[in-house]
């Protein structure tokens, strides 16, 4: 079971420890995960550290609304389903850093509300190599 989540980090009487988020859900996932840990693994917990990436920016004139808007235009475009279109551009930004999870041994796209700027960027540029390809000239609103 893996389960990845941002914590703020704080150190008290020595040691070093982690404060839970404030997302309840995000705390019964954690507490999901630890108590496999107490079931199967004799309470040992993997812990990987890394710095937190920055999430794509969202609202008025944000990363996301420059990828949903690139997508709804080459959906209509083209004719097709904004999850379809969505999809396929995950799946072609891979090779630009996309990330995946592993599925049932299939890789499937995250969600655009896990991925950080970068990974964001990587699919907008993706968005701008599909509507090039097929002939679509984009509006940045």
């Amino acid at each position: 079971m893996k389960y990845k989540i941002t914590l703020k980090r704080y150190e008290t009487r020595g040691l070093i420890a982690f404060l839970p988020p404030d997302d309840e859900g995000a705390q019964e996932r954690i507490r999901q995960v630890l108590r496999k840990c107490r079931d199967k693994n004799a309470d040992f917990v993997t812990v990987t550290f890394e710095t937190p990436h920055r999430p794509r920016t969202t609202g008025k004139d944000s990363q996301n609304s420059h990828a949903w808007g690139h997508c709804t235009q080459i959906a209509r475009e083209l004719g097709m389903e904004l999850c379809e279109v969505e999809y396929i551009a995950k799946v072609r930004a891979i090779k630009r850093g996309y990330p995946v999870s592993l599925k049932l041994g299939i890789p499937v796209p995250y969600s655009q509300s896990n991925i950080s700027v970068e990974e964001c960027a990587a699919l907008i540029e993706e968005y701008h190599q599909i509507a090039a390809e097929n002939g679509i000239i984009l509006t940045e609103a």
